[in-house]
């Protein structure tokens, strides 16, 4: 992922799957990976089967704005 990005990690079953966004690092290992939030938030390990998808976004201000609006 480009610095600066913001990943955003969906983990469980579609459907059921809870979110976990605002990392500042996700390290990975041979069968979990650790997610670390920002801020003191501390650090989430996760078995790899329970990442169910991974989004990736630009930083804030580099989005591009839809057309009609602000």
């Amino acid at each position: 992922v480009e610095d600066d990005h913001r990943l955003t990690f969906y983990l469980g079953q579609p459907g059921q799957a809870m979110v976990l966004g605002e990392l500042a690092s996700v390290t990975l290992h041979d069968d979990f990976v650790a997610l670390e939030k920002r801020e003191g938030g501390g650090t989430v390990f996760v078995a790899l089967a329970d990442v169910h998808a991974v989004a990736s976004r630009p930083p804030k201000g580099a989005e591009m704005r839809r057309t009609g609006f602000v």
